[in-house]
Protein backbone atom coordinates (compact mmCIF):
# COMPACT_ATOMS: atom_id res chain seq x y z
CA UNK A 1 0.00 0.00 0.00
CA UNK A 2 1.32 3.51 0.76
CA UNK A 3 4.37 2.16 2.56
CA UNK A 4 5.15 -0.28 -0.24
CA UNK A 5 4.59 2.48 -2.81
CA UNK A 6 7.19 4.68 -1.12
CA UNK A 7 9.62 1.76 -0.85
CA UNK A 8 9.24 1.01 -4.56
CA UNK A 9 10.09 4.55 -5.64
CA UNK A 10 13.21 4.68 -3.48
CA UNK A 11 15.93 3.65 -5.88
CA UNK A 12 18.48 1.29 -4.40
CA UNK A 13 21.02 2.09 -7.09
CA UNK A 14 20.70 -1.23 -8.90
CA UNK A 15 20.13 -1.79 -12.57
CA UNK A 16 16.78 -0.90 -14.09
CA UNK A 17 15.88 -4.59 -14.27
CA UNK A 18 16.76 -5.04 -10.59
CA UNK A 19 14.53 -2.09 -9.66
CA UNK A 20 11.63 -3.49 -11.68
CA UNK A 21 11.99 -6.95 -10.13
CA UNK A 22 12.20 -5.35 -6.68
CA UNK A 23 9.01 -3.38 -7.38
CA UNK A 24 7.12 -6.54 -8.40
CA UNK A 25 8.38 -8.40 -5.34
CA UNK A 26 7.28 -5.63 -3.00
CA UNK A 27 3.91 -5.02 -4.63
CA UNK A 28 2.83 -8.52 -5.69
CA UNK A 29 5.11 -10.88 -3.73
CA UNK A 30 6.27 -12.38 -7.03
CA UNK A 31 8.69 -11.68 -9.85
CA UNK A 32 7.54 -10.33 -13.21
CA UNK A 33 7.34 -12.64 -16.19
CA UNK A 34 9.46 -11.79 -19.26
CA UNK A 35 6.75 -9.67 -20.91
CA UNK A 36 5.98 -7.76 -17.71
CA UNK A 37 9.68 -7.13 -17.16
CA UNK A 38 10.20 -5.71 -20.63
CA UNK A 39 7.09 -3.52 -20.52
CA UNK A 40 7.93 -2.28 -17.02
CA UNK A 41 11.49 -1.44 -18.10
CA UNK A 42 10.05 0.65 -20.93
CA UNK A 43 7.81 2.53 -18.48
CA UNK A 44 10.74 3.24 -16.16
CA UNK A 45 12.95 4.33 -19.05
CA UNK A 46 10.32 6.73 -20.44
CA UNK A 47 8.56 7.93 -17.28
CA UNK A 48 10.56 6.91 -14.21
CA UNK A 49 10.18 4.53 -11.30
CA UNK A 50 7.40 6.50 -9.54
CA UNK A 51 5.18 6.01 -12.60
CA UNK A 52 5.82 2.27 -12.58
CA UNK A 53 4.87 2.18 -8.89
CA UNK A 54 1.57 3.91 -9.71
CA UNK A 55 0.93 1.53 -12.59
CA UNK A 56 1.51 -1.51 -10.39
CA UNK A 57 -0.56 -0.07 -7.54
CA UNK A 58 -3.47 0.51 -9.95
CA UNK A 59 -3.28 -2.94 -11.53
CA UNK A 60 -6.09 -5.45 -11.37
CA UNK A 61 -4.03 -7.67 -9.02
CA UNK A 62 -5.33 -5.45 -6.24
CA UNK A 63 -8.93 -5.80 -7.39
CA UNK A 64 -11.07 -7.78 -4.99
CA UNK A 65 -14.17 -9.52 -6.22
CA UNK A 66 -17.01 -10.30 -3.79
Amino acid sequence: TAIEFSRVIQSEGGSMSDEVVNAYRRMFQREPNATELELARQVVKEHGLPTLARVLFNSNEFLMLP
